[in-house]
């Protein structure tokens, strides 16, 4: 009740301790109605347990501005109106309807989250705005937790999101070398290794910056993009190029062949070999 008083402005605190100062004397109706109030005045486990969600879950939702948190004045606990939350709920039965069809194919909306890499709030504030068409899922007994939806429609709803790079696989194709060559040029910091999401999977990979792969190729080249552009099979010019003392980096066996770029295509040209002007194929 103190903490009630303190948070709604009829009451300070005068000093240390638990103890109150009421600005004016209060009636029997506003004692009434701060009753009222203090009934609907829950903390985070209570608030949990009305909407069946983790701590973490509570959180998101009001972050998303979903659930209304206010922080005590006394102790700094966050607090939760009961009404709203049911409300809450009240809203997403209307939009469920009924319980779920177990022969349907709707999956838990926590399945899906983990599925999509999205978190529940998020899929909860798409239901409340009606971009979810299949919803259904006993709210009364289960909560959010009882909401069952389609995985295909959720991920068709997510922003589209562009990954600030390359994946190891797409950095090897792109620089013409083995996927065991990325990992080692990773480790001798040659490369910049970070994690970001996969924009089709929506999964946390380990990718390489554009901007990683624009530095290296300002330095070093690579024996598979010189055959390329060379047109010459790969195996037979790597070592051509190795009789004439043009050598690779030193690396550990099964690595690609890997050249320091400054004055390679001066070297390579005084061999008499050009890259040649006719178009490939013709």
């Amino acid at each position: 009740m103190n903490r009630y008083l303190v948070d709604q402005g009829l009451a300070k605190i005068p000093g240390k301790g638990d103890t109150i100062q009421l600005f004016a004397q209060l009636d029997p109706e506003a004692i009434r109605k701060i009753s009222n109030e203090m009934h609907h005045r829950i903390e985070k486990n209570e608030a949990q347990r009305i909407l069946k969600v983790s701590a973490n879950v509570l959180q998101d939702l009001c972050d998303i501005g979903l659930v209304d948190q206010t922080v005590d004045s006394l102790n700094h606990v966050p607090k939760y109106d009961r009404r709203k939350l049911l409300d809450l709920l009240n809203k997403l039965k209307k939009i469920a309807g009924s319980a779920h069809d177990t022969t349907s194919s709707l999956f838990p909306i926590t399945a899906v989250s983990q599925r999509l890499r999205c978190k529940s709030a998020y899929i909860v504030q798409l239901i409340l705005a009606g971009k979810v068409q299949k919803v259904s899922g006993d709210i009364d007994d289960q909560g959010i937790t009882g909401i069952f939806i389609d995985v295909a429609e959720v991920h068709a709803l997510l922003p589209q999101l562009d990954m600030q790079g390359l994946t190891r696989s797409e950095a090897a194709i792109t620089l013409r070398v083995t996927y065991q060559t990325i990992n080692f040029l990773v480790a001798k910091e040659r490369l910049e290794s970070v994690r970001a999401m996969n924009s089709k999977s929506r999964q946390y990979v380990n990718c390489i910056p554009q901007a990683s792969i624009e530095a290296f190729l300002s330095k070093y080249d690579t024996l598979g993009r010189m055959a390329k552009r060379f047109r010459r099979a790969a195996g037979p010019f790597g070592c051509q190029l190795e009789a004439k003392n043009i050598c690779p980096l030193e690396a550990p066996k099964g690595i690609s062949w890997i050249y320091e770029k400054r004055g390679l295509e001066a070297r390579i040209k005084r061999l008499g070999i050009e890259i040649p002007t006719q178009p490939e194929g013709g």
